[in-house]
């Protein structure tokens, strides 16, 4: 096998040298004569005017003889070829297969710098019409003759990469781009035409030599053949190393599992088909709040973690003596792992999730870090007469964003509780259409008092419905379906103008008040670049000084998509609008949001000032970290949720500047915040 390989590679090299040896020779090169194409009367005058002008043709050469009798601006005379038939005056002659032309020319005259237009005129119906011969394309070169040639015949190469369309044809036309390019498919006409005729006299050259050169086997296509014949004889040497490069575009190259190429080539092993059906369950499995792990820890952890991960799996699963022909365990993108089971029945992926969830109950060190692992798990299960697990797929996702909703860290099967809940989602989405339509929305305000005065400082706008059957949903789940969705963004976009124009209608009282607003957005609106031009567009039609409003992000956005996030919150502040970051603390923002984003307040969350005092779960430690972290920043501190007096007094001993809860007052409507109001500055 090795000789043949050698006598292939021989071969190559000697096909090689000859191909290169014919090329370098002219054995490829092409050359058609344009005058022995041409008969006496497709050579003809042209002139001017001012010009007295006559050709003289031979089958050997072409002479123009050009009188000028005066000067006008401007003066033309040379020889024009024409290269159509009488009958068909719009074909013309294809050159666009040429690389350039060679010309024997020569002046005969004795004016200083002959030079000679050379216009090779191309008809498109495009932008031609037969019988106007300046709306043909003009494709041009000026060619600079050697006054030296005068006594002998000088040889002129000029490429048809030289030729430029005339500018002044392009703005009479009004050609467009597209058409404005030099096109040599269909020339009727060429023209050679006297330039620099700057006094009278005679101006006079002779044409001895015209062809047109191109090349059956271009050096590209020479080294393009060899090069195919070396791919092929590569490609014998080294079929071994690609058969081991496939096996490795199987894997994933971070966790050495399957991908989801080696996941689907898993599947076509099976030979699932109508005679040969198999039950196969899909585990679909995901990290839960990975992003967050990122983000604080840095991609490398990120790694680690998906590597230690995989490692447990594949653990629990030897653990539970399943093999590589029943299982196949992969990684699909980022944190998202599934395990694909042949014949694996519903109490089987289970105990396989049960397992898996038990395992990762210990927290992982990675670098130095100790890090808890928090996964939602989806199942689902169908017997299949093919290996298209697309719908699986579906249906595993939408168990495991089940177990998501319903606290992370569990695991769910596809079942009627599942189905249920996707059309309650359905069902309120469609009444979120409905109270988006009507406008079925209505404001409440939720006063944030100084803790050092007890006293309004600001006001939180909150939204509230008026459909009577959301009315009886949590606020929270049916904003969150209004994400999923994406009709938050309508929903937010009604409670911004509509906050605004109750601003404005108050904006008399409201200014003598000193108050800020806040009011709550969604990741949405951040990444939306449109959302920044409607709430300038806002504020000056109802002329509200952007400094009343403090917009509030619920969910920070990710870090890793922080150059455009950076820009549009940095937009917003150079509206003079205020922001401020809610949830601090929670897996939803970190310490690098402070460094990263313009916040200029922190809203601590309520579920850690719930929990103050507390014997068994006291959050005081991690809301003195939060505060420490505040004036660090210098950030001013609004404490959610204050229902207490020991809540209050621990807050205010931190240094808390701002607090919100029932322990002051609740949501007020409108009037009932005007007179709380009225009441504190009367």
């Amino acid at each position: 096998m090795r000789n043949k390989y050698h006598v292939a590679i021989y071969s190559l090299t000697a096909l090689s040298v000859a191909l290169l040896t014919a090329y370098f020779s002219g054995v490829f090169v092409v050359r058609v004569s344009i005058m022995d194409l041409l008969v006496e009367d497709d050579v003809q005058a042209l002139m001017a005017d001012n010009f007295v002008s006559t050709v003289k043709y031979s089958q050997t050469n072409f002479e123009s003889k050009c009188d000028i009798l005066s000067k006008p601006e401007d003066s033309y005379c040379g020889i024009m070829l024409k290269m159509f038939e009488n009958d068909t005056p719009e074909l013309g002659i294809d050159l666009s297969a040429y690389d350039s032309f060679n010309i024997g020319i020569r002046p005969t005259h004795k004016f200083a710098d002959p030079r000679v237009k050379i216009t090779f005129k191309h008809f498109s119906p495009v932008y031609s019409t037969v019988g106007d011969p300046i709306s043909n394309k003009y494709n041009s070169v000026l060619l600079d003759l050697d006054k030296s040639s005068i006594s002998g015949e000088q040889i002129y190469n000029v490429p048809f990469d030289y030729f430029q369309v005339d500018s002044w044809w392009i703005g009479a036309y009004d050609i467009k781009v597209q058409d404005a390019q030099v096109d040599l498919s269909n020339v009727i006409q060429i023209e050679f035409v006297n330039r620099k005729v700057e006094q009278t006299g005679q101006y006079n050259f002779e044409i001895t030599s015209f062809e047109v050169v191109g090349e059956k086997l271009s050096l590209t296509h020479v080294l393009s053949v060899i090069l195919l014949i070396a791919i092929i004889i590569i490609f014998l040497l080294i079929d071994e190393q690609r058969k081991a490069e496939r096996i490795a575009s199987l894997i994933d190259p971070l966790t050495k599992l399957h991908n989801r190429r080696g996941q689907i080539e898993w599947l076509k092993a099976l030979k699932i088909g109508p005679n040969n059906p198999k039950l196969i369950s899909l585990i679909y499995m995901d990290i839960d709040d990975f992003k967050h792990t990122n983000d604080t820890f840095g991609h490398h952890v990120g790694d680690l973690l998906l590597q230690q991960f995989s490692q447990k799996v594949t653990q629990v699963l030897i653990q539970l003596k399943l093999t590589q022909t029943q299982v196949d365990f992969c990684r699909l993108s980022g944190d998202e792992f599934i395990i694909v089971g042949s014949q694996i029945k519903q109490e089987t992926a289970e105990l396989i999730a049960k397992t898996l969830l038990d395992t990762l109950r210990q927290p992982i060190t990675l670098d130095k870090h100790e890090i808890s692992v928090n996964i939602s798990i989806g199942i689902a299960l169908d017997t299949l007469e093919n290996a298209d697990i697309r719908r699986l797929f579906t249906l595993a996702d939408s168990a495991m964003y089940f177990a998501k909703r319903r606290g992370k860290n569990q695991a769910k099967t596809f079942d009627d509780e599942v189905i249920a809940e996707q059309t309650n989602n359905e069902d309120i989405s469609k009444l979120l259409k409905e109270a988006i339509d009507q406008s079925a929305f209505s404001l409440m305000f939720l006063p944030i008092f100084d803790i050092q005065t007890k006293q309004v400082a600001s006001v939180e706008v909150l939204l509230q419905t008026e459909h009577p059957e959301l009315q009886t949903l949590p606020l929270n789940d049916y904003l969150s379906i209004a994400e999923q969705t994406g009709l938050i963004k309508d929903i937010d976009s009604w409670l911004i103008k509509t906050s605004i124009e109750a601003l404005a209608k108050h904006k008399e009282y409201i200014g003598n008040l000193d108050l800020k607003f806040y009011i709550r957005i969604s990741l949405v609106d951040i990444q939306n670049e449109g959302f920044i031009d409607s709430l300038s567009s806002l504020l000056k039609h109802y002329d509200i000084p952007p400094s009343w409003l403090v917009l509030v992000i619920n969910e920070a956005p990710p870090i890793n998509e922080a150059a455009q996030n950076i820009n549009n919150l940095q937009a917003i502040r150079d509206l003079g609008v205020n922001l401020a970051l809610s949830h601090f603390g929670t897996s939803h923002t970190t310490l690098k949001h402070l460094l990263y984003y313009p916040i200029g307040y922190l809203k601590i969350d309520k579920s850690f000032v719930k929990h103050i005092g507390d014997k068994q779960h006291d959050s005081g430690v991690i809301v003195q970290a939060i505060m420490s972290v505040a004036k660090s920043y210098e950030l001013d501190v609004i404490a959610e949720g204050v229902e207490t007096l020991e809540q209050f007094y621990f807050l205010k001993d931190l240094g808390c500047n701002l607090i919100q809860g029932d322990l002051f007052s609740g949501p007020l409507n409108v009037l009932e915040l005007k007179k709380a109001l009225k009441n504190q500055y009367s």
